[in-house]
């Protein structure tokens, strides 16, 4: 996967793309997501992508480690019901989550 082996300069400066990405996937589904509408919403190109990002693919694997990585890991000890209900909030909470939509 590209995300890894990125530099750190790249990898915190890609944030402001995942985040579009992110965004536009949480309004209108996965399918939504095009590599010209990310372009339009960051005001580049749909082409300059593609300088960091070697497919729509390895961009979809950035946002799911993105989501994931803020995502509370459960905890080791203590009351397994409690723990999983705190899981169960922090990934609604998560980007891509569910909190603040309607059903």
């Amino acid at each position: 996967m590209i995300w890894s082996s990125l530099t750190s300069d790249w990898f915190w400066g890609c944030g402001r793309v995942l985040s579009a990405a992110i965004a536009l996937a949480d309004r209108g589904g996965f399918e939504s997501l095009t590599m010209r509408k990310l372009a339009k919403e960051l005001g580049v190109e749909a082409m300059s992508l593609y300088n960091r990002v070697a497919s729509k693919d390895d961009l979809l694997d950035g946002m799911v480690d993105r989501v994931f990585g803020e995502i509370e890991p459960p905890s080791t000890g203590g009351d397994w019901k409690a723990a999983m209900r705190k899981r169960a909030i922090s990934t609604r909470e998560a980007p891509g989550g569910t909190a603040g939509r309607s059903a």
